[in-house]
């Protein structure tokens, strides 16, 4: 995808901060009852964001958490690594963390490769939903809505001091 050169920082540092903070309180109010949950990051960017939202989790609630990553698995699929998956989803509360939300492929693809192992509840947390939505997938959790064109293009930077990471539109 060809997009422009000129960059325009919409998420930075304390503010991203902010927002993960608010979407870790969100997940804990709706969830307070679960004894835990298994965050399941997609791709390399998704897993970024679901450590950090684990770190924060643990900062404020008691709840056992887990983490998985999901990886695309060829053109239009996604699995788990060998052995991952089935033990921490099965008959689980399960939430689905991922950087930016277009057009929904990558997120229809990841729920259609969680549901095959029958998780009790599946919940989406996403920092930027930039619309343009081509499947019918809606995040629980949303850090932020951004009104963008479909010639723009969304990027998210996790750095490991969480204050260091941004979100940029090109």
């Amino acid at each position: 995808m060809e997009h422009s050169t000129n960059k325009a920082k919409i998420l930075a540092g304390g503010a991203m901060v902010a927002k993960m903070r608010r979407m870790a309180y969100q997940v804990y109010e709706k969830n307070f009852d679960q004894s835990e949950i298994t965050l399941v990051g997609v791709g390399f960017k998704g897993m970024a964001m679901a450590k950090i939202l684990k770190q924060l989790l643990e900062e404020i609630s008691p709840i056992k958490l887990h983490l998985l990553n999901i990886q695309k698995d060829g053109e239009s699929s996604f699995s788990y690594g060998e052995g991952e998956g089935p033990s921490w989803l099965e008959a689980k509360h399960v939430l689905i963390v991922d950087d930016v939300l277009y057009s929904g492929y990558t997120l229809f693809q990841a729920l259609a490769a969680t549901m095959a192992h029958r998780p009790k509840k599946v919940e989406l947390a996403i920092l930027i939903d930039r619309g343009h939505h081509m499947v019918p997938v809606a995040p629980n959790y949303v850090g932020m809505v951004l009104a963008t064109s479909l010639l723009q293009y969304v990027a998210v930077e996790f750095e490991e001091d969480l204050g260091r990471a941004s979100a940029y539109l090109y």
